[in-house]
């Protein structure tokens, strides 16, 4: 019992400093934030996410509707960015469609008498979820993005650029209409 009184102390500034040693803080992380465009237009939906050069620190931020994003703590030194595209629009019953099982509502009423069913995006939300859903599969993945810059102390801008057709990368097949991409 003895033995335990004595080492205690020792024991509990030991996991002090172990603890406070820990867990990426302040000193390790600083902000980055900037523009998501495609082809020159603020894309406004889905996330930007960040991770360190050897991938043990990852950090995602929402796009806002003004295409710009904030990676409150982001990762110091050398990083790599790519894109979190957004789920598919709901459709009128509420959930994406299944592969494979198309369905064609009926024509929307137009003008003032139109509902927006509570819940749903409207028509130009799910045109902005279609227009980023399209953005090329390279872009969402951290060594294809080609996406990289270096975060230092303090705030970082970065402003990313995609394009709908990069140079030099396979074009973008879509499935056909009704189908999930």
């Amino acid at each position: 019992m003895k033995t335990w009184k004595r080492q205690a102390p020792l024991s509990f500034a030991l996991l002090f400093l172990l603890a406070a040693g820990c867990g990426g803080g302040a000193a390790t992380r600083a902000k980055l934030s900037g523009q998501v465009t495609l082809d020159d237009v603020p894309l406004t939906k889905g996330a930007v996410k960040v991770t360190s050069e050897d991938g043990q620190i990852t950090e995602t931020a929402s796009i806002l509707s003004d295409g710009k994003y904030v990676i409150g703590k982001a990762p110091l030194g050398p990083v790599k960015l790519c894109l979190v595209i957004p789920p598919p629009p709901p459709t009128q019953f509420g959930a994406p469609l299944p592969p494979g099982k198309g369905f064609t509502p009926p024509p929307p009423k137009l003008g003032p008498e139109a509902e927006q069913r509570e819940g749903m995006p409207s028509p130009e939300e799910i045109k902005e979820i279609e227009r980023a859903r399209s953005i090329h599969p390279g872009y969402q993945d951290f060594k294809a993005s080609g996406l990289k810059t270096t975060v230092e102390k303090g705030d970082n801008e970065y402003n990313i650029k995609l394009l709908s057709k990069p140079p030099g990368w396979p074009t973008l097949k879509l499935p056909p209409e009704g189908m999930p991409r």
